[in-house]
């Protein structure tokens, strides 16, 4: 079975509509300019809300899917950092939120969960959203591709006999039987509400979920979030075991977003430089190490990113360049070096 994660097989590069054969590495064209900063003028999505996980890496086209805030489909061309606008339209588009994009893989499809029920499956290859039914999840903490069972899984608040969403339970889907099953419970280290699903760990089998918040003196969330120190849960789905790491990097911003993150690595967190600091160009880093069992370090990033906040963008791993990519509001593209941690601009 294929596999999202560096260093694996994956899918090669193909035609934007067409499947390509198993191979690996996958790679750019000969030509391709990766480096090189798209055109400014050229049509890109119009605005998009702030949300997480708003776009997904399509590893049988080399190509980003991404729904804008009017639930217009897009593509981005990670190897010549271009845009192109689908003619697909996410059905039914009214509040739904872009996030919890998931490429799965075995079926060559991006998958859309719907918090207030049912899947949103798009095929590239006819250009088309389509609908199945499914239950209504409610509040999502995330979604991942499990290579191992071929679902995609849901992290999501449930019930926990007492009437209060404060269980974080994880579900499971499967696109080509349009069947989903509940998959167990993860410990609960934040009463269930602030724990998000970043990853997939291939070096332990186990399902990466962080969560948490360190307010600083002065802060606005002090309040709400007082000693609710930042913690890492890694959950098996074949055993039932969940693992509780303290530490690891805030996912919250100040101002009570939280900041965007990656799931086609272990885990990845792009933060504020300095917390609090707000809109000033650097950012932090924070990548999980699954071998490890670890974070490897936060490092501010060599060269200055934009001046945005990241809490407004959506962010998804490229395994052809090695690099997150950073989608802002209005079509702004950036990349992050994981090597380096430089911010390249791809689309002004």
């Amino acid at each position: 079975m294929v596999a999202l994660l560096v260093g694996i097989g994956v899918v090669a590069l193909a035609p934007w509509g067409s499947v390509g054969e198993v191979a690996s590495p996958l790679v750019c064209p000969a030509g391709s300019t990766p480096d090189v900063t798209g055109q400014a003028s050229q049509t890109r999505p119009d605005w998009s809300p702030s949300v997480n996980q708003g776009a997904a890496f399509d590893e049988a086209r080399g190509r980003i899917v991404y729904v804008d805030g009017d639930g217009e489909t897009w593509t981005f061309d990670v190897c010549t950092n271009t845009w192109e606008r689908s003619r697909a339209r996410v059905p039914g588009f009214g509040e739904y939120q872009a996030g919890d994009l998931v490429y799965d893989v075995d079926s060559d499809r991006t998958i859309g969960i719907d918090p207030d029920g049912g899947v949103n499956v798009f095929d590239a290859t006819s250009d088309r959203w389509t609908k199945d039914p499914g239950p209504s999840l409610g509040i999502i903490r995330g979604a991942v591709y499990d290579p191992v069972t071929g679902l995609v899984v849901v992290a999501h608040l449930a019930d926990g006999g007492d009437g209060v969403l404060d269980t974080l339970n994880i579900y499971g889907y499967d696109v080509d039987t349009g069947e989903g099953r509940e998959l167990g419970t993860v410990v609960d280290v934040w009463n269930g509400s602030w724990m998000f699903l970043l990853g997939y760990s291939s070096e332990s089998d186990e399902l990466v979920f962080h969560g948490g918040y360190a307010p600083a003196a002065g802060d606005p969330l002090d309040t709400h979030y007082s000693g609710a120190s930042p913690t890492t849960v890694l959950h098996s789905l074949r055993t039932g075991i969940s693992t509780v790491l303290p530490g690891g990097p805030n996912l919250f911003s100040p101002w009570g977003a939280w900041y965007p993150y990656a799931t086609g690595v272990d885990g990845a967190v792009v933060t504020d430089g300095e917390q609090g600091a707000g809109n000033d160009g650097t950012h932090t880093l924070c990548r999980f190490d699954g071998e490890g069992r670890q974070w490897d370090g936060c490092a501010v990033g060599v060269a200055a990113g934009p001046g945005r906040v990241p809490s407004e963008a959506a962010m998804t791993y490229d395994p052809i360049n090695d690099r997150l990519v950073i989608i802002y509001p209005l079509g702004g593209v950036w990349a992050i070096d994981l090597d380096t941690g430089e911010w390249i601009e791809l689309v002004g």
